[in-house]
């Protein structure tokens, strides 16, 4: 591989990286919220040992946000990687 091609996949990744910082911090914050939530809900389940449905309802929510927001972090890098598998055959073009 050139060293040209090289260069310009980094350029492409840091720009990327760049474009996409403010919204990977939006869904980390979402995430960690989500975990401080389910933390703290199983902890109240362990002190009182049984669950009421604030309980339930917080841990289907607070799971649920969690597996929304990595599925998004998931889903931008999987069009990133699709996004610069496809560079090399758009310049050699």
């Amino acid at each position: 591989m050139p060293e040209d091609a090289i260069k310009d996949r980094v350029a492409a990744i840091r720009q990327l990286l760049d474009a996409f910082r403010m919204e990977r911090v939006v869904y980390m914050v979402v995430t960690l919220i989500c975990l401080a939530i389910v933390i703290t809900i199983a902890v109240v389940l362990a002190v009182h040992g049984k669950a009421q449905l604030i309980e339930i309802g917080g841990l289907v929510l607070s799971s649920g946000g969690i597996l929304a927001s990595a599925g998004r972090i998931l889903q931008m890098w999987s069009d990133a990687i699709h996004l610069l598998a496809r560079f090399p055959q758009e310049q050699e073009s």
